[in-house]
């Protein structure tokens, strides 16, 4: 396949469209000002190299205590909901106890995981409400040592319901500490926007991974995630850093 200027493919992608370079220029910029990010380089020529040898983890025999990972970006359809479930489901399978959190109104998570949330009274809202405990409303899957809080539509109310609370961006760290001795891995499915759900989840978290697709929209997004996330830094909670 011929490259853009004509010359032939020898099997790495060169960015020529200049829009594309700035944006990837901007997202380099803007995730190696973040604390705690790992940038070695962001280049439109690069070619992406697999790890060779990655280790299996060995076994666990008690859990705890947990490592909560935000699976985050306000861009909608970059697989999220997918990552969180995968990477949860991988854990779970190398015999490490996972409690995946579904942020998102929409329910996806637990769909997924063959739950009907709309049926559901404790919920992710009902936890944070102080309605109902964790114990409550965390849901077993089919899958051994992988667990679930759900959430369904009612959660679109929480930031509302959450306005006049003291420290609401501590709310659902503080709802989710019972839960950190009872796991090796926590992670949050967060919703396509960049508002006070989110920022929970940022402040209850020791990382945030972010979902990408290679493709210009999506590069320009990173920018404004990448500033909430380094005020989230520094006003909030200082050990958040950037998995990927």
């Amino acid at each position: 396949m011929a490259s853009s200027d004509g010359d032939q493919d020898n099997g790495s992608v060169t960015v020529t469209d200049p829009a594309v370079e700035q944006a990837l220029s901007a997202a380099a910029t803007h995730l190696a000002a973040v604390p705690g990010s790992v940038l070695a380089s962001v280049s439109g020529s690069a070619p992406a190299t697999a790890v060779p040898n990655f280790p299996i983890p060995g076994p666990r025999l008690t859990p705890g205590l947990a490592r909560v990972i935000a699976v985050c970006n306000q861009k909608g359809g970059v697989g999220k909901t997918t990552t969180t479930i995968s990477l949860g489901a991988s854990l779970a399978e190398y015999g490490r106890k996972v409690l995946l959190v579904d942020f998102d109104p929409q329910g996806a998570l637990g769909v997924g995981l063959g739950l009907q949330p709309h049926q559901l009274e404790n919920t992710v809202l009902s936890v944070l409400l102080g309605q109902s405990s964790l114990a409550e409303a965390i849901q077993p899957t089919e899958m051994d040592n992988l667990h679930i809080l759900p959430s369904n539509i009612d959660l679109s109310g929480a930031e509302i319901a959450l306005s006049n609370e003291i420290s609401r961006e501590q709310t659902f760290a503080r709802a989710l500490a019972p839960a950190l001795n009872d796991y090796d891995y926590i992670l949050i499915d967060c919703q396509p926007t960049l508002g006070l759900l989110t920022v929970n989840a940022l402040t209850a978290a020791d990382s945030v991974l972010i979902p990408l697709q290679c493709e210009y929209f999506a590069l320009r997004g990173i920018g404004l995630l990448t500033e909430i996330i380094g005020k989230v830094q520094k006003r909030l909670n200082e050990r958040l850093t950037i998995e990927g």
